[in-house]
């Protein structure tokens, strides 16, 4: 309450079925962004892209809106109609959110973890950008899935380093 008081946005996430319609309905009413259909990974740590999804959703429903899409061949018309669709069920909830959210409320664990990875990550980059060691250190612990480790199990594998003579794949070693 004090947030929205104050104008911050809260992000209503509820993916469950039995939520979805509810999560809306309360969004809507007050105003705040919403997601119902599913978490995208990087909703947070890449909100740059999920930016220019937004601007395509809102460059096809002005080209529906107009009548311009009439100009097109029916076989494009129908593939920007379902484009249009889908961008609707993933982003249409969170269109008019122009920056991060100041609070999520999650009525799903899953999401809910997700999103916790997420902001561990995003934490973790901004501390490393401020080069505060210590606060990089502190996130590194808590991290789900250190980004220094790589993938699990195909290369690079973990310790191996390009620069190293002794680490070179190629060697019969």
């Amino acid at each position: 309450k004090e947030l929205s008081e104050r104008g911050g946005v809260i992000l209503f996430v509820g993916t469950k079925k039995q939520a979805q319609e509810i999560v809306e309905l309360e969004a809507r009413r007050t105003g705040m962004p919403f997601v119902t259909s599913r978490w995208l990974g990087g909703m947070l740590t890449n909100f740059k892209t999920m930016r220019t999804r937004i601007d395509r959703l809102n460059e096809l429903d002005d080209l529906f809106e107009t009548g311009r899409i009439n100009d097109r061949p029916k076989a494009e018309r129908i593939e920007l109609g379902s484009e249009r669709e889908r961008l609707l069920r993933f982003v249409g909830g969170i269109r008019k959110m122009n920056r991060l959210p100041d609070a999520i409320f999650f009525l799903d664990e899953v999401e809910a973890a997700s999103s916790r990875v997420e902001r561990a990550r995003r934490e973790l980059e901004r501390a490393r950008a401020d080069h505060d060691a210590a606060q990089a250190q502190e996130w590194r612990g808590i991290h789900a899935l250190p980004l220094e480790t790589g993938n699990s199990g195909g290369w690079p594998r973990r310790g191996w380093r390009r620069d190293r003579p002794d680490h070179d794949r190629r060697s019969s070693v």
